[in-house]
């Protein structure tokens, strides 16, 4: 018999030490459900106080962010806002992602950088409010032979979330990626088997023929940015 899950308790400290590097979680704002927000990480070194300047890139990126919470029925991942554009660049002191938190609760953070050539792993656990609740439902724009919807991705993530078809009549959604303060270099349909690029700035189609009685969700290429499709006969 498996041990039971370990009941996780929130920081009452926003830094920790880890392999000599104080790592200290900067959120801009209160942490609250279906809110973006940026995600700021400062590392100084643990006796000096120095910035650390020397992160390295780990599997392609500064850093990696795998959030969890406490039921394990959310799980997420994040990389910085600023890329690694060759594998001798180096980053820090600061480093930051943007993220949207899908409802309230406890959840773990881990953050993953890398400096001489070892990983390092900072966990914080936080408290997620409320927040707002979720945006109204969407109808598409339609006539008997298409409807239409248009979707934009920033960096409050997609907008709107939540969208209305109708069963039956082919459905035309157009996605614009209108910053790149967010994750939404991509969209999944998983249920349709449908990826596509959001380039930035371009409009994208996405489209399909709703089954009746479905339901479809769609995310960005991490699962971090959350939509649905709800049809109607």
């Amino acid at each position: 018999t498996p041990p039971p899950p370990v009941a996780l308790v929130v920081d009452k400290e926003d830094s920790h030490v880890v392999d000599g590097v104080k790592v200290t979680i900067k959120p801009e704002k209160s942490f609250q459900a279906n809110e973006a927000l940026t995600l700021n990480f400062l590392l100084e070194d643990a006796k000096t106080g120095k910035p650390v300047t020397d992160v390295e890139p780990y599997l392609g990126a500064f850093a990696h962010f795998n959030i969890v919470n406490q039921d394990h029925t959310e799980n997420l991942h994040a990389h910085p806002l600023k890329e690694a554009e060759s594998k001798d660049e180096r980053g820090g002191p600061e480093i930051g992602t943007r993220t949207i938190f899908p409802k309230p609760g406890i959840y773990k953070i881990w953050t993953q950088f890398q400096r001489n050539g070892k990983v390092i792993v900072a966990p914080f656990i936080v408290n997620v409010g409320e927040g707002k609740a979720q945006t109204e439902v969407v109808q598409a724009e339609s006539d008997s032979s298409v409807q239409k919807l248009k979707v934009t991705v920033s960096e409050n993530g997609f907008q709107p979330t939540s969208l209305q078809l109708k069963a039956g009549v082919p459905a035309k959604i157009t996605f614009l990626r209108a910053d790149e303060k967010n994750c939404g270099g991509e969209v999944l349909f998983t249920e349709l088997g449908i990826r596509k690029d959001l380039p930035l700035g371009k409009e994208v189609l996405v489209e399909f023929t709703p089954d009746q009685n479905a339901n479809y969700s769609f995310t960005c290429g991490m699962g971090m940015l959350k939509g649905n499709v709800v049809v109607k006969n």
